[in-house]
């Protein structure tokens, strides 16, 4: 174990201090993402279809408005609905209204630590005793546009964020779930760039699943990162 993994599970016992809420609303798990359509189109059911199990990786380069690197998550709301007392309405729905995000990195000296942020998104609903997918920012833009400034191309950051959503039921309380941990790397000009050559075709991050004149469709979550991508045969010469 050399100094530098030391210093990261340092950073990280450190943020694991806190105690976790899980009894309500909770972050259940990184969904895999799907594979797109021809159209370049994700879509996502209300729950996991399945789960994804290892580590994410991004680019800091991304242009994305989001941010580098987004990821499908499903939040579970484990309150019981009490819409069925008598004269009563469901107060347990809740409303996801963002995330709070703290990180651990270690790998390029320049990047010692990265500020925890507070990211607000279109409020998503959780009914009472059921789920939703939701996109979560892991590493939004804000945090993207640090890291540019920060990292040479070429580099490689080992990086871990606790994810917490924040938000309120129907009765009008707040919650915050406990921290769900993210673990990956992020780089700056490392990963292909998805394109389509105007006159080829052909696409980079395409070729190794088709040599001939694959056309790239779409990723899913986002192009740069980790994910599903889908490429399809480029139309026979007429």
């Amino acid at each position: 174990m050399n100094a530098r993994t030391l210093s990261l599970l340092g950073l990280v016992a450190l943020a694991g201090c806190r105690v976790p809420n899980d009894a309500s609303i909770r972050i259940q798990g990184m969904c895999y993402p799907p594979t797109p359509s021809d159209g370049g189109v994700c879509s996502y059911a209300s729950t996991c279809e399945s789960l994804f199990l290892g580590n994410v990786s991004a680019d800091v380069a991304s242009g994305s408005l989001n941010g580098p690197l987004v990821w499908p998550v499903q939040v579970d709301n484990q309150r019981v609905n009490n819409a069925e007392r008598s004269g009563g309405v469901d107060t347990a729905t809740a409303w996801v209204e963002g995330y709070k995000i703290g990180y651990a990195v270690a790998g390029v000296p320049a990047v010692t630590s990265i500020p925890d942020v507070e990211v607000s998104i279109s409020r998503h609903p959780v009914d009472a005793e059921g789920s939703t997918v939701v996109i979560a920012p892991v590493v939004p833009a804000s945090v993207g546009t640090l890291l540019y400034g920060l990292m040479a191309d070429g580099d490689l950051l080992e990086f871990q964020a606790e994810l917490k959503a924040f938000g309120h039921y129907a009765d009008g309380t707040k919650f915050e779930t406990g921290p769900f941990q993210v673990r990956g790397h992020l780089g700056r000009n490392v990963f292909d760039v998805p394109f389509n050559d105007p006159i080829t075709g052909e696409s980079a991050v395409c070729k190794a699943l088709d040599p001939t004149k694959p056309i790239y469709a779409g990723s899913c979550p986002q192009a740069l990162q980790t994910g599903t991508i889908n490429c399809i045969a480029a139309p026979a010469a007429p």
